[in-house]
């Protein structure tokens, strides 16, 4: 019966909202918190039948699994189904639920871990994911008509396109980076086009951030909000940034085969909250598949639920992190979650430390001049070495940026471990260089690189 009453919440969610205040009333209605849960898996049920009916793989998948969708009755019952991998999209025809000529946008995953992935949008796919980011930049970060947005993201990607078109839909004016720029001609264009959000990635906003504030005051500029996302952001870059700016730095979440704007930091700035009408979050450990309970850091695993053309369930990410328990105090009604590192990019050090690229920059970058930082792993008879290059904006104070970097390194638990308990990894060099020096245009950088080749981390 609650089910059945939670039909009544599509005519809410089809009314248009005009700004976050109407937001925040319309989410503390008393029959948005009772129906809410209930209205979700109605619409999770709905696509489970979808897929059935009208994919390939899933239906081959379901039989095989001696399932049918009448199976899942209850949030609990969805574990039922088996995951959906990344190797399974690599053939993405099997998955298509329209015909091939439906399809009007495809997008191609950076391949950062493997064969490139790619994702076919139908008219209604593409709408979707532009009407989502629109309401979130609007509702949720206050961009409008008179705003002007600099787009810091290569034009290939599926995040430049959707956010270019949904700021056009709001009516803000759209500058966007067609190459890296000197630190003067950048911080030029800031100034003249009156810039009052950035979006982008991480470190590179970080790079042409820290760059630019050794020549000018950034504070000064009319900049008061910054959305990063393809990346965890380490807090000690979110404090620096949000320090030399003056202005709201907030991380964003979204996954080119799963969905653009999957999830956004509110001002509370302690975890993404889901857009939780379109995608179903769950964690799970990633070595016997079973889900954890919120606030237990594992795999994140999602389910689309308004994809037409090629919907995945239970997809696996790759991305290791956790749901934030609790409620959020800003009234916001939809799980949080905190992204830590992609799993592939885990790496073993010692006796098998296992150590992630996000702890590692959460470290280096606690060092205020720090820019950028690269590791390659050597291993010399039974000892793990380390060389660390960063790149600084206090080239002539080396000895002092080395040692700085050397003791935020043995802040992390793993590698404090490995180099002083079980003395089988070793700091061997700690390289400063110039800005620039290992600075490449990729959009996601190899951070870490291993040479020895001894372990399997998969």
């Amino acid at each position: 019966m609650l089910e059945k009453a939670a039909i009544y919440l599509d005519p809410y969610f089809k009314k248009k909202i005009a700004n976050k205040i109407e937001m925040r009333n319309f989410f503390s209605k008393k029959i948005i918190k009772r129906y809410l849960k209930p209205y979700i898996f109605l619409k999770i049920k709905k696509r489970i039948k979808y897929v059935y009916d009208n994919s390939q793989f899933y239906n081959k998948l379901f039989k095989e699994s001696n399932l049918k969708p009448s199976d899942i009755k209850t949030y609990q019952d969805i574990s039922k189904i088996p995951f959906t991998t990344s190797l399974d999209i690599l053939d993405s025809e099997r998955f298509f639920c329209v015909p091939k000529n439906k399809f009007v946008k495809s997008f191609k995953s950076s391949g950062t871990t493997g064969k490139p992935k790619i994702t076919y949008l139908t008219e209604n796919d593409v709408k979707e994911q532009i009407q989502r980011n629109k309401i979130g930049l609007k509702l949720i970060y206050g961009i409008n008509q008179n705003d002007t947005v600099r787009i810091l993201n290569p034009p290939r990607y599926s995040i430049f396109f959707c956010t270019y078109h949904a700021l056009k839909d709001i009516g803000a004016k759209i500058n966007y980076l067609k190459e890296r720029l000197s630190p003067e001609k950048e911080y030029k264009i800031l100034k003249q086009k009156n810039v009052s959000a950035i979006i982008g990635d991480p470190f590179f906003f970080y790079s042409i951030s820290s760059e630019m504030s050794l020549k000018y005051d950034l504070a000064d500029l009319n900049v008061r909000t910054v959305l990063l996302g393809s990346e965890p952001l380490p807090e000690s870059i979110r404090k620096r940034l949000e320090e030399i700016w003056d202005a709201d730095v907030f991380n964003v979440y979204g996954i080119n085969e799963v969905g653009i704007s999957i999830a956004g930091e509110c001002e509370e700035k302690n975890g993404m909250h889901i857009t939780g009408t379109d995608f179903y979050v769950e964690v799970i450990n990633p070595k016997s598949d079973k889900k954890l309970e919120d606030g237990t850091k594992g795999e994140l695993v999602f389910t689309t639920i308004n994809k037409e053309g090629m919907p995945l369930i239970r997809y696996r990410t790759k991305d290791f992190g956790y749901i934030v328990p609790g409620e959020c105090k800003c009234g916001f009604p939809f799980e949080r979650i905190k992204i830590q590192s992609r799993m592939d990019d885990m790496i073993l050090i010692g006796f098998a430390e296992c150590l992630y690229p996000a702890e590692i920059s959460e470290a280096i970058f606690s060092v205020p001049s720090i820019l950028d930082y690269q590791i390659i792993l050597n291993r010399d008879k039974s000892m793990d070495s380390l060389k660390i290059i960063v790149e600084s904006t206090q080239i002539d104070n080396k000895k002092q940026v080395s040692d700085l970097i050397k003791n935020a390194l043995m802040r992390v638990g793993q590698i404090k471990t490995a180099v002083q308990d079980s003395k089988n990894v070793e700091i061997k060099e700690i390289k400063v260089v110039k800005p620039k020096s290992i600075y490449n245009i990729g959009h996601k950088k190899t951070r870490i690189i291993d040479n020895r080749k001894i372990y399997d981390c998969d």
